[in-house]
């Protein structure tokens, strides 16, 4: 009921903003025939009010939407208590409510900005925001919507990101994907150097700096490279997943490690350090694509239909469908905290999509094989399609030790215990 209610304010919100006899003009006749709120109440209304006699919904649509006047796809982040949507436009940053989309304020840079391009990032502490155009960063004050500040950078950039402090913004120009650092209150700017990355690159903050994931693939040896961001890129990881050899897109996980890829009709999620398939589904055409800012949830697109996986047990499993109302562009991006929503554009049209109706995912029950030792003081168990086994001593009291079984899972050996796990 709850639910319905929410839907019910959110759809006509506006209409009832204007004139509040329009719950019952227009609100409750507009309504589904499945809504709450129309079984309830659509049976009071006077009778010489207009009804609806073909065409009324089975349920509610789980997505919102505005017109915008520019025809090509514009940057737009989520608040990070996803409250609220930045949308740049070229000549403003728009402000608006997550539920509604309804427009609050509207961020003017200075005349000397020809247009904006993005991308646009809010501060840690949601005070600032920071858009990028050709020539400058613009940060602005939300409180006042005056410019708090504008750092010369020169160049349009394909990533903007706040440290974790809000000091520093890092920024990645695209290619040569050139890395840059500024100062927020001093705007002195540092340049610790250039990144090769073949086709999807991620930058993210850590602590007051920054990391940076990039892909190369040469002669079918693709390696995924975690560059740490000070005064020179460092590499500080590096993996070979097992991918397939034709790699059309991916998206990347920071705080799981998890990578998604599609190739000619299947999508597939693994962990770059284990190598662990957590999804392989057919999906073609499965851009755009995104993982939520914790890695719970994966969401990929198939022309107008919007799949949505949540990990669970090791694997991802789908927990829901839903219809666009249009093809969703490149991007797509999940409400920080809670992943309760997801926003993408189409063309000229950016909309909101509330997934309040998300189901659990069910639990994914894996093949486990355990063995004893003959004195029966150790046990060692292992799933199968994944590279660990756990040991412990079922006398001791110390936790139990896990290692690696290989890449093929051969055999881990105990204290007099061997286990042999076939793939």
């Amino acid at each position: 009921m709850a639910g319905d209610y929410f839907q019910f304010v959110t759809k006509f919100f506006e209409v009832i903003k204007a004139s509040a006899t329009h719950i019952y003009h227009s609100a409750l006749e507009l309504s589904p025939m499945s809504s709450i709120v129309r079984k309830l109440y659509h049976h009071r209304c006077v009778t010489h009010l207009p009804r609806v006699v073909i065409g009324t919904p089975e349920s509610w649509t789980h997505s919102i939407a505005i017109f915008r006047e520019e025809e090509d796809n514009r940057p737009y982040t989520w608040s990070l208590c996803g409250r609220f949507v930045a949308a740049v436009t070229r000549r403003a940053v728009e402000i608006r409510n997550q539920l509604t989309l309804e427009l609050i304020t509207i961020l003017q840079p200075p005349e000397t900005i020809p247009h904006l391009t993005g991308p646009v990032a809010y501060s840690p502490d949601g005070r600032s925001i920071a858009c990028a155009s050709y020539t400058a960063i613009i940060i602005w004050d939300i409180q006042t919507g005056g410019v708090a500040k504008e750092i010369e950078c020169g160049t349009s950039n394909h990533s903007l990101v706040w440290s974790s402090d809000g000091q520093r913004i890092c920024t990645i120009g695209y290619e040569p994907y050139t890395v840059h650092i500024y100062g927020v209150s001093s705007g002195a700017a540092s340049s610790p150097g250039t990144l090769q990355s073949r086709g999807s690159l991620h930058l993210w903050a850590v602590d007051e700096s920054f990391r940076v994931m990039t892909t190369y693939d040469r002669y079918d040896i693709k390696t995924i490279d975690i560059f740490e961001v000070g005064s020179t890129l460092t590499k500080i990881q590096s993996f070979s997943p097992r991918l397939s050899s034709t790699i059309y897109g991916m998206s990347f996980s920071p705080t799981t490690h998890h990578i998604s890829f599609w190739g000619y009709d299947t999508l597939s999620i693994s962990d770059v350090r284990s190598s662990e398939v957590l999804l392989h589904a057919e999906h073609d055409n499965a851009s755009p694509r995104c993982f939520s800012s914790d890695g719970s949830f994966f969401a990929a697109s198939k022309e107008e239909i919007l799949s949505v996986w949540k990990y669970d047990s090791g694997h991802y499993a789908l927990c829901g469908k839903y219809q666009l109302q249009d093809w969703p562009g490149d991007h797509l991006l999940f409400s920080p905290t809670p992943s309760s929503s997801i926003m993408g554009q189409s063309w000229n049209t950016l909309w909101v999509l509330h997934l309040h109706e998300l189901p659990t995912a069910p639990k994914i029950h894996r093949q486990q094989y355990v063995g004893l030792s003959r004195s029966g003081t150790r046990v060692a168990t292992a799933h199968g399609m994944e590279s660990t086994v756990t040991t412990a001593d079922v006398l001791a009291r110390t936790p139990p030790h896990t290692g690696d079984k290989g890449p093929n899972t051969h055999w881990v050996h105990g204290e007099n215990i061997e286990i042999t796990v076939n793939m």
